[in-house]
């Protein structure tokens, strides 16, 4: 954890300590609603046990309690929550063929064929058992919706001597349907074939009956409906109705027409539904249940209006009969199978109706990049895409605490089942850097035996890349502000633009050995208002921002930038040498010449100049003006000109650079540092110190680039020197109170004194003080692969074998824990002075150590391979060094006037001379 100081300063900021990643059903003996919900989500979430009717939900409470039963883990019975008898765990080992149980490894990372009965006091595998045994007895597709018939499906094909009338009192102690406190905005879309016009009074029955559980108004629950043949219309928008009484008359009074399904056009009004002019909320989850039960040709078109939808947050569940099962499992939200039900005819929807009402409505909320507010007290669940260029996430409460858990394996994660694991407070929010092509879903807790831990707010803040704070005071960029003035702009538009300007300007400060700004304006073609050393004042500055006016044709971009390099950026009209480039491009108009654009913008920032952009209009939905922006980091979009000056504190952050950073890549939870954005697409963020560090290491040329590296600062303790591989410098400053240390080249607090460097060791040729060199990637090792850092060697193959440690090959220091879920892990920390040694799967110690136990640091550690014996000191010849079986080695001292003697791994009086 460091800051990092430039000539433009730039601070990266770790502030998360992200508490141990648990599972707990997989740990032996837990129990509770919570446990058992997380292995059912686990296994539908899998695909391995989905549309049960809710059957074995039910049937864990049934048998155990959710395992609160005294009876559940009884002496001398394993079955665990589900009771599973060793008769029926027993069918489960050879009824189910390769290719379920190799399912059962990749997506659990459990390899079945070494699970024993007693395993099955781990809830997860119980359930597991469980749904095998089922599977074997024709289950899911046999079970029967009715809760009394599933009493007998219970009783005829789970346990036969179950007691008469027990099942269906117990079930119904249950929770169903959805809490009447959900955020909802929920889209029912009905096609108008035929067949569905005939069964529409079914149709309307099940959104009347599902509805009945929720609370309809603007604030908790809004629905809408929608019917669609070729001309589809929505015939209820979101809030048009926020009692339920009144919205319970609009169904009934609801008439279909039949037509001819058209799905593409059908899914394209659906995603209007929810914008914010129609009724949609940013900040609640949004649904979608689809009944269609017409075979249906789905098209490439939509395919991708589905894809969009759930790009914009949309879960979408669909209801089908069997004719056209497969078309909608595509439409559907992932996993399919989660998302999709099927039915004979919808004459048996009423029979489905619970089991759709309480899987569909806890829903995690979409969200896209912006800001989130929801009371304390509130079920806050959301999802967030990443993708390559990563986002970032920041959970804060104004008062009070919250508890933070997500996982990108569980889509329910909770307090028993999570990956991250954070206590925020006002002053410790959490922020999540992640890159990973499956979503992260987050559950925001409040509530701690039913006390509301927190008052005020719960704020989240998703940004695309990372996320940016600043003060611009003291900072000395060579700014140029480039506005479009043609003449598609009013005055008021213009003196809008000149209020951005001078807010801008205002935030740094002026002059030959500070920020320097200048000003130009385009249309049909560039003109110079100021160049970047006219003015050294503020005042100065702000005075000639004022007096600008409005004058131009037609709008050239291509042009106005070929200015910018060719004539702005010369050292001639202010450029310097040593300072960061910066160009703030504020326009309203698309780009008329995209080729010329973008060749333009590509000249400008191989020059090292970041490209910031403010858009007006719809300028923001130009591809080519967003891809002139050095990144998504740096490009920012408003609506109308009047609104630009309350941009311009943003566009000052994007000028700046401060960027605040937690990395979460692939499942693997690291600290970030520095080099991550050296080596990503945020390295234009980062600006080299030229000419500032004396006789810097970075300088030296050498044939073949260097790996990025660092170096102790010549004078200052609390700052060190990076160099990446082009042999650009970098001054990075220490946290508060921390120094560099030069042995693990990281910034730590100070405790006992450590030499920087080792002193010179003679010569020795005994094999045990040679270092071997590194291990191939793809060499097995004892209990696992070493694999890059950017990798996550946690797959459910490699779990499921017991190999939950894996060497860390950028930092011996360091080891990755996989946590029991698949492709889910955390990079650990070896206590100070151990290094991971792979061979026990144990941190050891890194030195030896002497007579009185303490780390002898000028040494190196001869017993880190595991060869017990003893070994001659490299230059006392007074003095041995032994090894013990583990690893441990210990300084050792002759008695007076003895000599150890190699060979002999003894001591003994030398020969007089």
């Amino acid at each position: 954890m460091f800051k990092v100081k430039f000539r433009i300063w730039i601070f990266l900021v770790f502030v998360v300590a992200v508490r141990g990643q648990r599972d707990r059903t997989r740990e032996v003996g837990t129990y509770g609603s919570d446990v058992v919900e997380g292995v059912v989500s686990a296994l539908r979430d899998a695909c391995i046990f989905s549309d049960d009717m809710l059957f074995f939900r039910r049937l864990a409470y049934v048998e155990s309690k959710d395992g609160a039963s005294n009876e559940t883990y009884r002496k001398g019975y394993d079955g665990g929550i589900w009771q599973v008898d060793e008769t029926m765990f027993n069918e489960t080992k050879t009824k189910m063929g390769k290719s379920f149980y190799a399912t059962v490894t990749q997506k659990l990372g459990i390899d079945w064929s070494n699970v024993t009965w007693s395993d099955l006091r781990k809830p997860l595998y119980s359930g597991l058992a469980a749904a095998m045994y089922l599977l074997g007895k024709g289950a899911p597709w046999l079970i029967p919706a009715a809760i009394d018939q599933q009493e007998q499906y219970w009783k005829t094909h789970y346990k036969a001597n179950g007691p008469n009338g027990t099942f269906v009192p117990l079930s119904k102690e249950l929770e169903s349907g959805c809490h009447v406190d959900e955020q909802v905005d929920l889209l029912f879309v009905i096609d108008t074939t035929p067949n569905t016009v005939f069964d529409s009074g079914h149709i309307t029955t099940f959104i009347k009956n599902y509805i009945q559980s929720l609370h309809i108004d603007h604030g908790h629950a809004q629905i809408a409906v929608e019917s669609y043949g070729n001309d589809p219309k929505v015939d209820i928008p979101l809030g048009t109705y926020s009692t339920k009484q009144s919205l319970l008359n609009a169904i009934d009074a609801l008439t279909f027409n039949p037509g001819t399904s058209n799905l593409a056009k059908a899914l394209e009004v659906a995603s209007g539904v929810f914008l914010p002019n129609n009724g949609g909320r940013n900040n609640v989850a949004k649904i979608i249940i689809l009944f269609s039960s017409t075979p249906m040709r789905l098209t490439n078109e939509g395919v991708l209006k589905s894809i969009a939808l759930k790009n914009q947050g949309v879960t979408i569940y669909t209801v089908g009969t069997g004719l056209n099962s497969d078309a909608l499992s595509q439409v559907a939200s992932a996993p399919s199978c989660a998302h999709t039900y099927t039915v004979a005819d919808y004459r048996r929807l009423e029979e489905l109706h619970p089991y759709v009402a309480r899987t569909s409505c806890r829903v995690a909320v979409g969200l896209q990049p912006g800001n989130y507010k929801y009371p304390c007290g509130s079920n806050v669940l959301v999802r967030v895409q990443s993708s390559s260029v990563g986002a970032t996430v920041k959970v804060h409460v104004t008062n009070g605490t919250a508890e933070v858990f997500g996982s990108y394996v569980s889509t329910q994660p909770s307090k028993d089942v999570n990956e991250i694991n954070n206590t925020v407070t006002p002053a410790q929010s959490t922020a999540i850097f992640i890159r990973d092509l499956r979503p992260l879903t987050l559950a925001v807790n409040t509530e701690h035996r039913h006390l509301v831990s927190c008052s005020g707010d719960i704020e989240i803040t998703v940004e695309p890349s990372v996320s940016k704070r600043t003060e611009c005071q003291d900072k000395n960029p060579d700014i140029i502000l480039l506005l479009d003035s043609s003449k598609n702009k009013s005055e008021n538009d213009f003196n809008s633009m000149k209020d951005f300007t001078s807010r801008f300007a205002s935030q740094f400060k002026i002059g030959s050995a500070a920020a320097q700004i200048g000003l130009v304006t385009y249309a049909d073609k560039a003109s110079n208002r100021f160049w970047l050393n006219t003015f050294t004042t503020q005042e100065s500055l702000q005075h000639a921002i004022r007096i600008q006016s409005l004058n131009g044709n037609k709008s050239d971009l291509a042009t106005a930038l070929k200015y910018i390099r060719e004539e702005a950026l010369q050292p001639i009209n202010g450029k310097r040498q040593s300072s960061s480039k910066v160009l703030v491009i504020v326009t309203g108009s698309p780009a008329q010449d995209p080729v010329e654009v973008l060749r333009q913008t590509r000249l400008i920032k191989d020059e090292g100049v970041r490209i910031v952009v403010v858009a007006v209009g719809d300028a923001a939905k130009d591809p080519v003006i967003q891809a002139t922006a050095s990144g998504l980091v740096h490009f920012q979009n408003v609506s109308r000109y009047s609104d630009l000056p309350r941009v311009a504190g943003k566009a000052v952050v994007e000028s700046c650079g401060d960027v605040q950073l937690v990395c979460m890549e692939n499942g693997l939870q690291r600290t970030c540092g520095i080099e991550d954005l050296l080596s990503s697409q945020f390295a234009s963020l980062i600006v080299p110190e030229h000419g500032v560090i004396p006789n810097s290491p970075c300088s030296i040329r050498l044939p073949v680039p260097l790996p990025i590296e660092r170096f102790p600062h010549p004078t200052d303790k609390d700052k060190f020197i990076l160099c990446d591989n082009h042999g650009q410098s970098y001054l990075v400053l220490c946290p508060p109170d921390e120094v560099f240390n030069a042995v693990t080249t990281e910034c730590e607090r100070p405790t006992s004194p450590r030499p920087s460097t080792s002193p010179i060791v003679h010569p020795v040729t005994h094999s045990p003080f040679t270092t071997p060199p590194p291990a191939s990637p793809s060499t097995p090792v004892p209990t696992g692969t070493a694999l890059p850092s950017s990798s996550n060697p946690c797959s459910g193959e490699i779990i499921s074998k017991g190999l939950f440690f894996h060497p860390y090959v950028p930092d011996p220091h360091k080891y990755i824990h996989c946590t029991g879920m698949p492709n889910a892990s955390k990079l650990e920390s070896c206590p100070a002075m151990k290094v991971w040694r792979q061979a026990t799967t144990q941190c050891e110690n890194e030195y030896i150590t002497d007579e009185v136990g303490q780390a002898v640091t000028s040494l190196p550690n001869p017993c880190m391979f595991g060869t017990p014996g003893f070994f001659p000191h490299p230059f006392d010849k007074n003095a041995y060094i032994q090894c013990d079986a583990w690893g441990e080695g210990f300084l050792k001292k002759c008695q007076s006037g003895l000599q150890f003697v190699p060979g002999q791994d003894t001591c003994v009086r030398p020969p007089s001379t």
